[in-house]
């Protein structure tokens, strides 16, 4: 598939490749699911080195409580694009309450790729899934 950068809340990076326990053992045989020893997890839809964290906290009551650090999104970018990033999603933690703050960020990416000559899509949960649950928006995005 196509290899996508992700941008999270700062703290979460990891949240995507720990997904839900019961997406792990889809597809799984009893025993395969009773024996964590033989047990494969997945590989993560997107690796590690195309995840950045940016500082922002929205509340469980959609209030902005630390706003979207703009230099960080910016440094994000570049090193998605570095990393080969060719297309980027986002989805901050609290988002379906509040849309401010993915969409401050995608509009960030979009004008930062622009800049840095680059023409790749930037998709923002809230503009497709705007449901609670991160990872189930993070996956569907």
């Amino acid at each position: 598939g196509m290899e996508v950068g992700l941008i999270c809340n700062k703290g979460f990076e990891q949240m995507h490749s720990m997904g839900r326990a019961l997406q792990s053992y889809l597809g799984y045989a009893l025993e395969e699911r009773l024996h964590i020893n033989t047990h494969k997890y997945d590989d993560p839809l997107i690796p590690l080195k195309r995840i950045r964290g940016v500082t922002e906290r929205t509340d469980v009551k959609g209030q902005v409580v630390i706003p979207v650090r703009q230099e960080e999104v910016k440094v994000a970018v570049k090193e998605l694009l570095e990393a080969g990033a060719k297309a980027i999603v986002i989805c901050l933690l609290q988002s379906h309450k509040n849309a401010e703050s993915e969409r401050i960020v995608r509009d960030i990416a979009l004008k930062e790729i622009e800049k840095l000559g680059k023409n790749i899509p930037v998709f923002a949960s809230v503009d497709y899934y705007p449901q609670r649950k991160e990872s189930h928006r993070m996956n569907t995005t």
